[in-house]
């Protein structure tokens, strides 16, 4: 994420701790876990796979990634809160000791990671709620082969998304716990000629034959300190 987008959440933070005492502040840490399935990422994966000669050694998009969630909650008449925070999740995926169509062997080795930084409203009935939050996600993309030891950033953009997500949340006086099935959906497409080029250079299939819409569907357990809601 870029340092403006840094900049807001901290300011966005900062307006919450001197708002209102009224009101219930939280900071938030958790997990994330989230699945994913990219078609045309697939695809260029599998065209690119097509060349070892090995068939049981494929290249695989990553469908599954987690990492860390963190953030804070400002919580008015324990039933309306706005939460926000940042999100960051990685998957892995790579072929090693494969021999392409020229006799040559080498391994590759694929990084693929979601961030988000976002700010939403969220309703609050006991333990149960729901809420919504809109943000900018970024999708990256970078390799490492056997030749180049080093991870090569191939692709990095950023589009609008949404979050709509159930909360399950158990309450305590320092402590709480919160429980979100999600699914988050991007307002544009992500192009990813970037990874065909990259892969199939000769490739002569227009920019616009690699715009892909993405849902993501996941969950995350987020922990709360601080006050909880009454």
């Amino acid at each position: 994420m870029s340092i403006p987008y840094f900049r807001g959440l901290v300011c966005s933070l900062f307006l919450c701790i001197v708002c209102s005492a009224s009101a219930q502040f939280n900071i938030k840490i958790g997990y994330t876990g989230n699945y994913m399935s990219l078609e045309k990422t697939a695809d260029i994966f599998d065209r690119y796979s097509a060349q070892f000669n090995e068939n049981g050694k494929v290249l695989k998009q990553p469908r599954f990634l987690n990492g860390i969630e963190l953030g804070a909650r400002y919580v008015f008449g324990n039933h309306i809160g706005i939460d926000m925070g940042i999100s960051s999740v990685r998957g892995d995926s790579d072929v090693k000791n494969v021999s392409i169509a020229a006799g040559d062997s080498f391994s590759t080795e694929w990084k693929t990671s979601l961030s988000n930084i976002y700010i939403g409203l969220e309703n609050y009935f006991g333990w149960f709620g729901y809420g919504a939050n809109i943000g900018y996600q970024q999708i990256k993309y970078r390799n490492k082969t056997s030749i180049n030891t080093e991870n090569i950033e191939i692709l990095k953009q950023n589009a609008l998304s949404s979050r709509f997500y159930i909360m399950l949340e158990s309450v305590s006086n320092n402590t709480s716990f919160s429980l979100r099935p999600f699914v988050s959906v991007n307002w544009e497409p992500y192009n990813l000629q970037a990874l065909e080029l990259e892969l199939l250079p000769d490739s002569s299939s227009p920019a616009s034959s690699f715009d892909e819409d993405m849902m993501v569907f996941g969950i995350s357990l987020i922990i709360y300190n601080g006050p909880g809601r009454n």
